[in-house]
C-alpha cells in the first residue's frame, strides 16, 4: 500500500510540474497573443468536461465498488449512454458558439478532439479508481499530461518551427488520445470490456441525473468564478489582455492543485472514515490535521510566489508580464483566500451538505459576473482580477460561515500542529479522488 500511494504522489508531483513548466515555457516563447488562445482553449475545455461530464462519476463511482462485474457494466454503458448524448448537444450546440468570437474557427476542430479524449480519459480515470486499481489510473494520469507535454517542450526547442498553436494542439490531442486509447485497453485488461450486450437502465440514469445535478451545478458556478474573467476580457478587450490574465492565473492556481495533492488527497479519506465509523476522536485529530495542513501550506506557497514572482518574471523576459505584476499579486490574494477557504468547503463536503457548497459556490458565480460586466469594460487586466478576489471571498466566506454553524472550526488547534502535520503526510500517503 505504501508504494502504491508513493508511486501516485511522485506521478501527480510530476503532473504538477509538468504543467508548471508547460505554462512558463509557452509564456516565454509564445506571443502573448497566442497564450491567450491557449487561455481560452484551457478553460473551455474545462467548462466542457464538466458539461458533457454532467457530474454523473459522483453518483456511478460510488455504485460501482458495490457491484460485480456484469453490475460494473451496467452502469457503464448506462452512464456513457448519457454521455453520447451529451457529447451531441455540446458539439452541435456549444461549438459554433465559440467558434470566431472566443476561439479561432481553425481551431474549433482540435478542440472537438481535445474535449472528447479529455474526458473519454478522465471518466475512465475515475473508472479505475473506484475500482480500486490506482497504479493503472495513474498510468493514464501520466499519459495525459507528462509525456506529451514532455515530447512539445522538447521538440519545440529542437525545431522552433513547432512553437505553433497548431503544433501545439497536435501534441495535446496526441497525447490525450493515446491515454484514451490506453485507458480502453485497461478495461479490457480488468474485465469490463467487452460487453456481452449492451442495455440502457434508465431507471439508474434518472437517479444518477437527480444525485449529480447538486455537484455539477456548483461544479459550474466554481468554473465560472474561475475562468469567466477570460471570456470578458477577450469580448471587451483582445486575446492579448487573456494571454496576461491566464499566465497570472495559471501560475497562482497550481497552489490549489497542490494543496490538494499535499495536503487533502491524503487527509481527506481518513477524515471521511473516522466519521462513518463513528470515532470521534480520531475524526476531530484529523480534521484538525487536515486544516493545518492547508493553512501551513497556504502560507508557504503564497510566499513562495510572492518572494519568486520579480526573478521569475525576468526569466520570462516580457515586458508586458513586468508592467501588470499588480495583477498577479491580486489573483495571488485570490487564490490564497481560495485555498484556505477550503477549510470550508472540505468540512461541508465531509458532512453531506452539498446545498451549501451550491449556494456558496452560485453567490460567488453571480458576483462574478455582475463584476466583470461593471468592472473589465472600463478597467481591463485590473478589474477582471478585482472581480475575481471579490467573487471567491463572497464564496469562501459563504463556506466557511456555513460551516462553522455545523462544525467548529478550531483556529487554536489548527495552529499548533506543524510537525504533527508533517509526521502524518509521511504516514498516511493514501491516493484519492477530487470531489467537485
Amino acid at each position: 500500500m505504501i508504494r502504491v500511494s508513493l508511486i501516485s504522489l511522485f506521478i501527480r508531483g510530476g503532473s504538477i510540474l509538468s504543467r508548471f513548466a508547460l505554462f512558463t515555457f509557452l509564456g516565454k516563447f509564445l506571443s502573448t497573443s497566442d497564450y491567450g488562445v491557449f487561455g481560452l482553449l484551457q478553460s473551455s475545455l474545462a467548462i466542457g468536461v464538466y458539461l458533457i461530464g454532467l457530474d454523473l462519476y459522483v453518483y456511478t463511482n460510488r455504485e460501482i465498488p458495490k457491484r460485480d462485474i456484469r453490475g460494473v457494466q451496467a452502469v457503464i454503458q448506462s452512464q456513457f449512454s448519457v454521455h453520447v448524448m451529451a457529447y451531441a448537444a455540446f458539439l452541435l450546440l456549444v461549438l459554433p458558439l465559440l467558434s470566431d468570437r472566443f476561439i479561432p474557427s481553425r481551431y474549433i476542430v482540435w478542440f472537438g478532439a481535445l474535449l472528447l479524449f479529455e474526458h473519454g480519459t478522465f471518466e475512465i480515470v475515475r473508472m479505475l479508481i473506484a475500482l480500486q486499481r490506482p497504479l493503472l489510473a495513474n498510468l493514464l494520469v501520466f499519459l495525459r499530461s507528462i509525456l506529451w507535454i514532455s515530447a512539445f517542450i522538447v521538440a519545440s526547442r529542437l525545431y522552433p518551427g513547432l512553437l505553433t498553436i497548431e503544433s501545439l494542439l497536435a501534441f495535446w490531442v496526441s497525447g490525450l488520445f493515446l491515454a484514451f486509447a490506453a485507458g480502453v485497453a485497461l478495461l479490457f485488461r480488468v474485465g469490463v470490456l467487452p460487453f456481452e450486450s449492451w442495455r440502457v437502465d434508465f431507471g439508474f440514469v434518472r437517479a444518477a441525473l437527480k444525485g449529480s445535478s447538486v455537484f455539477l451545478a456548483a461544479s459550474v458556478c466554481y468554473k465560472v468564478v474561475e475562468f469567466s474573467n477570460r471570456y470578458f476580457l477577450m469580448y471587451y478587450h483582445s486575446s492579448f489582455e487573456v494571454g496576461i490574465y491566464s499566465f497570472f492565473q495559471n501560475i497562482v492556481n497550481l497552489m490549489d492543485v497542490f494543496i490538494y495533492a499535499a495536503v487533502v488527497m491524503i487527509i481527506l479519506p481518513k477524515v471521511i472514515e473516522s466519521r462513518s465509523r463513528q470515532e470521534l476522536k480520531a475524526y476531530r485529530a484529523r480534521l484538525e490535521l487536515m486544516y493545518s495542513g492547508i493553512l501551513y501550506g497556504t502560507v508557504f506557497m503564497t510566499l513562495a510566489l510572492f518572494f519568486a514572482v520579480d526573478p521569475f518574471l525576468r526569466f520570462i523576459g516580457k515586458e508586458e508580464l513586468v508592467s501588470n505584476i499588480l495583477i498577479f499579486k491580486v489573483l495571488l490574494l485570490s487564490s490564497m483566500f481560495l485555498c484556505l477557504s477550503q477549510i470550508g468547503h472540505y468540512t461541508l463536503y465531509v458532512l453531506n451538505r452539498d446545498r451549501a457548497i451550491l449556494l456558496a459556490s452560485f453567490a460567488g458565480a453571480v458576483s462574478n459576473v455582475v463584476l466583470n460586466v461593471v468592472l473589465i469594460p472600463e478597467h481591463g487586466l485590473f478589474g477582471a482580477a478585482v472581480s475575481t478576489v471579490t467573487s471567491v471571498v463572497v464564496m469562501g466566506g459563504l463556506k466557511l460561515y456555513l460551516a462553522q454553524r455545523l462544525e467548529t472550526l478550531g483556529l487554536g488547534a489548527v495552529i499548533q500542529g506543524p510537525a504533527r502535520f508533517v509526521v502524518t503526510h509521511l504516514q498516511r500517503a493514501l491516493p484519492w479522488k477530487r470531489p467537485l
